[in-house]
């Protein structure tokens, strides 16, 4: 929460300690606002940037929460961590939210939306960076990015310092919870080299909310490598390959009817292998730069149950297999006065083969070209234009473009805005897929879906306060044509599907609209006292205009970070979430609403040394009752103990 999004409103709203004069740090860089990296205060998009110490002093927590504390994003789970977490940026799913880690695109080429399905067990341990990108972002990342990039750094960029540095985290606590992670960069003249190596593990709670009777512990556990090398071999010619491989299991609950519930102890399991490689080079000359890369993602995915309790299922085993490669050229100069400008080409192939697919085995590939000019009207103006034409193997021709605008109008003040299209192009399960769903229900996928279109607007503010502190504001809109929407006989609300004996998806006729207000602070008040907020205002309904289930209208937290005094510090964040459905009303109701609910998260660190600190993390501090998604079950107040070191 430290790093803050674009902003509007809040220098209105504090006039008195705007007035507070500082000039903006234009040191921090963000790498995935475009084609090339470029100070935060210029980007002219929203983006956050969680750095490398705040991931390390939130403990081993699961990211999607630490997500979750930022405007415009909000995470639900279906039961305890290593379940199925899906995460939302303005509202819009992780179908429309493209994710990279170390550069290697990640989300689920065999997906039931081509979704990034990895949230559920992957924690902020040897993390190194994360950043967050909002708005439509198709014209710098193509299919996906709809609503927004979240791009994950795990290795070393190769601008650390000369030496070694190393880093150690251990945690243990409720639900038989233990995790552990080490970190490693070496530099030695031209070569640096990165490895990191994390393992979580809990017991769990039931997914099936225990309060409805079950009383199934689903434990879950994950494992991840990662490596990462570069070599300069002059001042003019860099390499490098970077690696990660991880391993996920996780129990889950059955659906019983319309809702989750116990079956056989054990019985429901699944679980992942991914692995991910990409290797790279960069010739700096005299007028441009020239980047190579190509990139390789295999994954295998496996859901099984051996018995079921739903007399109108049947046992099943899946497994699904998926693969994507994809090599990217681009160029990039400044050789022209004021003016930064880069192109490039790409080609990708995503390959699915799973027996629900039709034939077996499935491929789309796409070929693209784009290009990017950043123009410096003058010191305090700058415009960015991006436009990118991709041939798609199922769909032909599409052409997305992004333009926006960064104006400093003081040293305290960024006026910032964009407006950009994008597109989804629809999944291999989502074209061809064919599984049972659960209820006796069967899933078909519909071969005539058409891409998702979108339209995303902002107009943001940043305030930039003494002594680091920030306010700022961002109005937005997404709108998404072609909306693909899961259809069956106890959601369906749209002809000709008012109720159907199997389930499918379907393109939705007319625009469905995300749209909203992200409001965010950061106030030292003091030395040792420093309170920041995150609020988001969403407003999210489909082209009938009825609330689209599961996106919280309002959505706060509240931080605040003490330094106690004794080598005691303490940090404490609220989240109040409210003014949600479950489900989305339809022919067969005005919809299920879910909780309003508040958790408030507290941890104590002790410094040990200048490198060392244990703490003591306390989750749901006051016990609160309550759910994300409708039967399933949250964690109860939990104690968690660790130790963290850097040396």
């Amino acid at each position: 929460m430290k790093h803050l999004s674009a902003a509007l409103i809040p220098a209105l709203l504090f006039p008195a300690i705007a007035q507070a004069q500082s000039v903006f740090d234009l040191d921090e860089i963000v790498f995935s606002a475009g084609l090339t990296e470029q100070e935060a205060a210029r980007v002219g998009v929203s983006v956050d940037v969680i750095t490398e110490d705040e991931l390390a002093e939130a403990g081993d927590i699961p990211l999607a929460e630490y997500l979750a504390t930022l405007p415009g994003v909000s995470v639900t789970r279906n039961g305890p961590p290593g379940s199925n977490a899906i995460v939302r940026i303005r509202g819009a799913g992780q179908g429309l939210i493209a994710v990279l880690i170390d550069g290697i695109a990640v989300n689920d080429p065999t997906g039931t939306n081509g979704q990034f399905a990895g949230f559920g067990g992957l924690t902020t341990g040897a993390l190194r960076r994360v950043e967050v990108l909002r708005g439509s972002q198709s014209a710098i990342y193509g299919s996906g990015a709809v609503n927004g990039v979240i791009a994950i750094t795990t290795v070393a960029n190769g601008t650390e310092p000369e030496g070694t540095m190393q880093s150690f985290g251990l945690e243990g606590g409720s639900y038989q919870t233990l995790s552990t992670d080490y970190g490693l960069i070496q530099r030695q003249g031209p070569l640096t080299l990165s490895f990191g190596l994390t393992h979580w593990q809990s017991g769990g709670f039931s997914a099936a909310d225990e309060d409805a009777g079950n009383t199934e512990t689903d434990s879950a556990r994950t494992s991840r490598l990662s490596f990462g090398a570069i070599y300069d071999f002059s001042p003019d010619i860099t390499i490098g390959a970077n690696a990660f491989f991880q391993t996920a299991e996780a129990d889950f609950d059955e659906f019983v009817g319309l809702g989750p519930a116990d079956g056989t102890p054990g019985d429901e399991t699944g679980g992942d292998e991914t692995f991910g490689f990409r290797l790279f080079g960069e010739y700096r000359g005299t007028n441009w730069t020239h980047k190579l890369s190509g990139t390789f993602l295999e994954l295998e995915r496996r859901l099984s149950s051996v018995t079921v309790a739903d007399p109108n299922s049947t046992p099943f085993a899946s497994v699904f297999n998926g693969d994507r490669r994809a090599v990217q050229y681009l160029a990039t100069s400044d050789a022209i006065t004021n003016t930064n400008l880069s192109f490039g080409l790409d080609w990708q192939e995503e390959r699915g083969s799973f027996t629900g697919l039709t034939g077996g085995t499935r491929s789309i590939s796409v070929s693209g070209a784009f290009g990017e000019a950043i123009i410096a009207v003058n010191p305090n103006i700058d415009i960015f234009t991006s436009l990118r034409h991709q041939e798609n193997s199922a769909f032909g021709g599409i052409t997305t473009g992004r333009l926006a605008f960064s104006y400093r109008a003081s040293e305290t003040t960024t006026l910032r805005g964009a407006v950009a299209n994008g597109y989804r192009a629809p999944a291999l399960s989502e074209l061809y897929g064919t599984f049972p769903v659960g209820g006796g229900q069967v899933f078909t996928g519909n071969a005539n879906l058409q891409p998702e279109n979108s339209v995303s607007y902002e107009l943001g503010i940043d305030r930039k306060l003494a002594g680091e502190g920030m306010l700022s504001a961002t109005l937005f809109q997404l709108e998404v044509d072609n909306f693909i929407q899961y259809q069956d006989c106890t959601r369906a609300n749209v002809a000709p599907f008012a109720c159907i004996t199997g389930a499918t998806n379907a393109n939705i006729v007319g625009v469905s609209r995300f749209q909203g207000l992200e409001l965010s602070a950061s106030l030292p008040i003091s030395q040792s006292l420093t309170v920041s907020g995150a609020y988001t205002y969403t407003d999210a309904r489909s082209a009938t205009n009825d609330r689209i289930a599961r996106v919280p209208m309002h959505d706060l937290a509240l931080a605040l970070d003490a330094e106690l005094g004794g080598n005691w510090s303490n940090s404490t964040t609220l989240r109040r979430v409210y003014d949600i459905f479950d489900r989305a009303p339809s022919a067969f109701g005005p919809g299920t609403r879910g909780d309003d609910y508040t958790t408030v998260d507290t941890t104590f660190s002790y410094a040990l040394n200048d490198s060392s600190e244990a703490y003591l993390r306390v989750e749901n501090l006051f016990d609160e009752e309550y759910q994300t998604i409708n039967g399933f079950g949250t964690s109860d107040r939990a104690f968690y103990l660790g130790l963290r070191s850097r040396f």
